[in-house]
């Protein structure tokens, strides 16, 4: 009853939601459903028949993560493979959302820090399954211990660069763009007007923008959505002790 009346009462409307984050859902919401409509085609299809190329699109995903997350962090961590899969899925999409006219996620600081966030989750996780919790709090004491808050001091050092690396490069290249569709908008008006639906129509933009966009939103989306996915796992495979990493190495 009182969280029926609390729901009654609350006005929704008054919650201030960033368009960065109603992108963001939406681009999960086209994910999911795409991950869903690719395992239906993956059940219906025969093994021992050529696959369609819906199917084999979707294998080819699944082993180039398999095979990057293998080489990068080991056969010790490979259970990282679906994070790494998230990563590789949501983050060109959120880093291109602004070809789709969308807002891009990653030009607001929460969702990079949230990942970032994750990210440092399986870090400590997989040093506290490898090394137990008496290796994984050593490192807070050395090379001495009144070297202790310091290090306490460091562990969001971790977050910080991941997040900030992502969201600077986003919002850079979409300040950028804005500043080139005013300038274009301005050239457009200067050189002629066509009324369209009450505005000048910016036809500069059509031939100026996409080659910023090419370099903005493909190019450095990609780049810096392999860069994000390649330290999380450097991150994450760096706590492996070294008793571990030289098994993997003579495997």
């Amino acid at each position: 009853m009182i969280l029926a009346s609390l729901l009654e009462n609350y006005d929704f409307m008054s919650w201030d939601i960033a368009p960065e984050v109603i992108s963001s859902v939406i681009i999960t919401v086209i994910l999911c459903i795409f991950c869903v409509v690719m395992g239906h085609f993956a059940k219906k299809s025969n093994p021992l028949e050529k696959p369609s190329l819906i199917v084999w699109f979707g294998e080819w995903i699944v082993e180039s993560i398999e095979n990057f997350t293998l080489n990068t962090v080991g056969p010790k961590l490979k259970t990282v493979a679906p994070y790494v899969c998230m990563l590789a899925m949501y983050l060109p999409v959120a880093m291109m959302a602004g070809l789709l006219g969308l807002p891009s996620p990653t030009t607001y600081w929460g969702v990079p820090l949230i990942l970032a966030f994750i990210t440092f989750l399986g870090i400590h996780g997989t040093a506290i399954k490898f090394q137990g919790v008496k290796g994984w709090s050593h490192r807070f004491i050395e090379p001495v211990a009144v070297f202790l808050p310091i290090n306490i001091m460091t562990l969001p050092s971790t977050i910080i660069s991941l997040s900030f690396r992502m969201f600077g490069n986003a919002l850079a290249g979409s300040i950028i763009m804005t500043v080139c569709y005013w300038g274009c908008s301005m050239l457009s008006e200067a050189l002629i007007a066509i009324p369209f639906l009450g505005d000048p129509f910016n036809f500069s933009a059509v031939f100026i923008t996409p080659v910023l966009h090419a370099y903005f939103d493909v190019f450095s989306g990609y780049i810096q959505s392999l860069v994000f996915i390649y330290l999380s796992c450097q991150f994450v495979a760096q706590e492996i002790p070294e008793d571990d990493e030289l098994e993997l190495q003579n495997i």
